[in-house]
């Protein structure tokens, strides 16, 4: 593959995100279908002294922002090549059709609404 030989970049995480969601099951799949459910990202003291503030200048002229997340909470790893999914009615499917967040790479990719910045903190709902 394109990556062999070379070394596998790392992630480091920039920041904790906090909702208004507090319990695992009352956590909707999709952001979409609570538009108006608030969030905060808190950035964390960034590597080599990059200053959180001066980063996120600019960014407040969009009007979304992609977010690159860690399933980190689940409590175990995917041991799985299928997974029942919900639209399915109890059927089972390959877990890359799916969005469960129990896979080999438990990495998430959301699409949210910016609502604005204040400081290190940027708000946003979605």
């Amino acid at each position: 593959g394109c990556w062999q030989g070379a070394p596998w970049p790392t992630l480091r995480p920039i920041g904790t995100i906090e909702t208004c969601f507090t319990e695992k099951f009352a956590t909707p799949r999709q952001g979409a279908v609570v538009p108006d459910a608030l969030a905060r990202l808190k950035l964390d003291t960034l590597e080599d002294g990059v200053d959180a503030r001066a980063a996120l200048d600019g960014l407040e002229a969009y009007s979304h922002v992609w977010l690159v997340w860690a399933a980190h909470l689940n409590g175990h790893a995917a041991a799985r090549a299928k997974v029942q999914a919900p639209h399915l009615r109890g059927g089972r499917t390959g877990v890359f059709a799916t969005r469960s967040p129990f896979r080999q790479n438990p990495l998430g990719l959301s699409l949210v609404q910016l609502r604005g910045i204040q400081g290190d903190t940027v708000l946003l709902s979605g």
